[in-house]
């Protein structure tokens, strides 16, 4: 899914909270 390497690339850079709930 294109999300999941979205979200992958913005956790490796941020890894906080906020984009942990959008992968929820």
């Amino acid at each position: 899914m294109v999300f999941e390497e979205i979200t992958s690339r913005r956790l490796r850079r941020k890894r906080r909270a906020g984009t942990s709930s959008h992968l929820s």
